[in-house]
């Protein structure tokens, strides 16, 4: 018994050995990929709108995986939806793959990225599409915002925007000023508007 205990920690070791050089360094889900970079952190919620289908992007550092690949396995409510095979080029190697969100499919999503039969990280994420989103009401709610700050001789107004709803206030007559930290997400930034009355 006691040889095979010693057999087993040793196959158990090599198994490990194989792996434990590999890590992810990074992992992040985000709304888009620039000079293979994540441009913000979605974290755990994906907002979509109600005239487009969402697409977000999940990118992964990888070290300890030259010249081998790892799958990016994509799951609605537990179920496949799609599996991307990337090729690690490098010791340390961002990569990234993407989905199609479409409305039919809101809830629970999952990413995991996969080396071999390993699973290195899984990040859970829900995605939400408004039923009023589209419909007029933020426009109509801005211009009655508006309303009241002049009535008060405010001189502008500041918001601190979701990124989903940085291109609605800018249609809208807001200019960007700078960036703040999330009250509620530590970590996350968000744009800084300014609407001069």
């Amino acid at each position: 018994m006691e040889k095979f205990t010693q057999l087993l920690i040793i196959l158990l070791l090599g198994v490990f050995s194989q792996f434990s050089s590999a890590q992810v360094e990074r992992s992040q889900l985000t709304s888009s990929i620039e000079n293979r970079e994540p441009i913000d952190n979605l974290e755990g919620f994906v907002q979509g709108q109600s005239n487009e289908m969402k697409r977000v992007y999940f990118f992964t550092q990888i070290t300890g995986l030259k010249n081998k690949q790892i799958i990016h396995r994509w799951l609605y409510a537990g179920e496949e939806k799609a599996a991307v095979t990337l090729n690690i080029g490098g010791d340390s190697w961002r990569t990234y793959s993407s989905k199609r969100l479409p409305r039919y499919w809101q809830g629970k999503w999952q990413v995991q990225v996969w080396q071999g039969d390993l699973m290195l990280i899984s990040h859970h994420f829900e995605v939400r599409y408004p039923d009023y989103i589209g419909q007029g009401w933020g426009k109509y709610l801005l211009n009655a915002a508006i309303v009241v700050a002049k009535t008060h001789h405010a001189k502008s107004i500041k918001l601190q925007a979701d990124p989903f709803a940085e291109d609605f206030y800018r249609a809208n007559g807001a200019v960007k000023v700078g960036q703040t930290e999330s009250l509620s997400v530590p970590g996350r930034f968000l744009p800084l508007l300014e609407i001069c009355l």
